[in-house]
């Protein structure tokens, strides 16, 4: 008896909302990568002007490669939303009480209805640029809230599940600079995708040939060299803003080392995304070169995601502060004294 109480804990396996996360949040990637491939190949209107309907069927008699990326598109958010409706009702009454466990759920349904009403705007108003830009942003979005949403219900499922909802999932709080450049970071990459959305919807990208700077003059290619400047300033700017981030979780990498590896990771994402760059202006934006540059936005924005989220406060918990975080503000102060 003594011996089996002595016995480590083991943690929890993942619960039926837990693997019905990780399913939903498989087949969002799918139908947002079909989307992206819809998107780079003009295939928005490989239905014609009809929606929900394609070409005026249900199921259309007649096909063609924009037909069928844009019918699998549609098919594919259909099957997303038959896997979202049962995991947000699992996920509310398992976890509910956690706040942000609510607000990621609710994040993530706002953007699958948000993302159907733009594809049927894109489609009735032919494809304007700035819809499909808004509709690729909100695609993104959604899909960062459910990985997020994904993340914390295996976090509290491996806690100890129901049990585990007022246990603290983040003991130890971050600085507040830490906490103030995580969300800038978070709020920068989200603005950064919707300008490189339209970047995209418009097919300014494809007239560039230059790199990092574009060889093109004003003359040639007109309002559209402006445009691309502003995507690669943004784009630049990145990487000051992984730097300085993986400054500061360096710092409290003893305390708090998932933040150090995020910001690790965001520093190698961003160097990535660079050379993605690269190759989309050498290959003139070819759908691979977009699906590769596309996907590593999203990590982005997923890293940065789970940093905005670790370093909330614990609804759960009175959260003790980073020794070496408060030793470095004593310091500050004395310096000052």
């Amino acid at each position: 008896m003594g011996e089996q109480g002595n016995k480590p804990r083991t943690p929890n396996r993942l619960s039926l909302t837990g693997w019905l996360s990780w399913a939903t949040l498989v087949a969002m990637f799918l139908g947002n990568t079909l989307g992206f491939t819809d998107a780079v190949t003009g295939s928005a209107m490989g239905c014609g002007p009809d929606w929900p309907l394609c070409n005026g069927q249900w199921i259309p008699s007649h096909w063609s490669l924009a037909t069928a990326i844009e019918y699998t598109h549609r098919v594919s958010i259909l099957f997303t939303s038959v896997f979202l409706l049962p995991l947000a009702v699992l996920a509310w009454w398992r976890y509910g009480r956690r706040r942000e466990v609510r607000w990621l759920i609710g994040v993530t349904l706002g953007g699958i209805v948000a993302e159907s009403v733009l594809g049927a705007m894109a489609v009735l108003f032919q494809n304007p640029p700035a819809v499909i830009a808004v509709h690729l942003g909100v695609a993104i979005t959604s899909f960062v809230a459910l990985f997020l949403l994904t993340l914390t219900i295996q976090q509290l499922d491996r806690a100890g599940g129901r049990s585990a909802i007022l246990m603290p999932l983040r003991p130890l709080a971050a600085s507040r600079r830490l906490s103030r450049w995580s969300w800038f970071g978070l709020g920068y990459v989200y603005v950064a995708a919707y300008i490189g959305a339209y970047v995209a919807s418009t097919g300014y990208g494809a007239l560039f040939e230059g790199w990092p700077l574009p060889a093109e003059r004003f003359s040639a290619v007109g309002p559209a060299l402006m445009v691309d400047l502003l995507h690669r300033t943004v784009a630049l700017g990145f990487l000051v803003l992984a730097v300085r981030l993986y400054t500061l979780a360096r710092r409290e990498r003893v305390c708090r080392p998932d933040l150090h590896r995020a910001s690790m990771l965001v520093v190698a994402l961003v160097l990535l995304q660079a050379l993605s760059g690269a190759f989309l202006v050498w290959t003139h934006v070819s759908t691979l070169a977009f699906l590769v540059h596309v996907t590593l936005v999203t990590g982005l924005f997923m890293t940065l995601g789970y940093m905005a989220l670790q370093v909330l406060p614990d609804p759960a918990a009175v959260q003790a502060q980073c020794p070496s975080t408060r030793w470095a503000h004593t310091g500050r102060q004395r310096a000052g004294a």
